[in-house]
């Protein structure tokens, strides 16, 4: 292993690591009525993808050229958490859950 870190001293690991190419969609998605699912799902994924576009490039570059070796999982699973901390604590997409919520509650929908 110490001969293939000389000979190749860095790696892509962009190829067995994805987290990086998309935005989560936060946790607390399953309150919602049936007609607007589909809505709801494409206006959180677009927000989360407007604002972790950065930190996604910035996991890619430093995955595509790697110095070392790392255990991919946790790398990925890093970055999964890194990614949906930023999405759950997004106060435009908490805001946009509420008001969900507070819709499905007037039209007395409580699931």
């Amino acid at each position: 292993m110490l001969q293939m870190a000389k000979k190749h001293p860095k790696r892509d690991y962009t190829r067995v690591i994805d987290a990086h190419k998309y935005a989560p969609i936060p946790a607390s998605v399953g309150f919602t009525i049936p007609t607007i699912v589909g809505q709801v799902q494409v206006y959180i994924r677009n927000r989360a993808d407007s604002f972790t576009i950065q930190k996604r490039e910035h996991f890619g570059k430093e995955l595509k050229d790697y110095k070392g070796f790392l255990v991919f999982q946790d790398k990925e699973n890093a970055i999964r958490k890194d990614l949906s901390t930023m999405v759950n604590e997004d106060q435009q997409l908490r805001r946009c859950i509420c008001d969900v919520r507070s819709s499905q509650v007037s039209r007395g929908i409580n699931h």
